[in-house]
């Protein structure tokens, strides 16, 4: 697990291709201490890798229906994806 110590700006994940999880255009902010998993899942844009972390710990900056539903229970994990 890795904590960070800053905010870190996210993408939330959207289904895609093959009903694969790829980063989409809504964004979000990783509040500071947080940890937060390394996934291996391979991403299109090769700047940005994926993470497993409590919803509870990423702050909309965008809001659709799609993580509306994910910010409603607060003790999930989700995938998001930032910046290597």
């Amino acid at each position: 697990m890795i904590r960070n110590e800053e905010a870190i700006i996210c993408y939330f994940s959207e289904k895609g291709h093959n009903n694969f999880y790829y980063a989409g255009t809504n964004r979000g902010i990783i509040k500071q201490n947080c940890f937060y998993e390394l996934l291996p899942w391979v991403a299109s844009d090769k700047t940005l890798v994926a993470v497993k972390i409590k919803n509870k710990c990423v702050l909309p900056l965008t809001i659709d229906e799609n993580n509306v539903k994910d910010i409603i229970s607060s003790n999930n994990n989700i995938v998001v994806w930032i910046e290597k």
